[in-house]
């Protein structure tokens, strides 16, 4: 099932402080996640464009 463009807006904010928790705290960084997080979200915007 396909987000809303606010539902997706709302998830991609609790990715994004659960990442800068983890940096802030200094947790085992998981660049490889981290990346592919990256990757999904450009992926998306590219889609959003179409």
């Amino acid at each position: 099932m396909k987000d809303t463009k606010v539902e997706a807006k709302y998830h991609q904010k609790d990715r994004d402080r659960l990442a800068n928790q983890a940096i802030a705290d200094r947790e085992d960084f998981n660049f490889d996640l981290w990346a592919r997080a990256v990757k999904q979200q450009m992926l998306a915007v590219l889609r959003e464009r179409e």
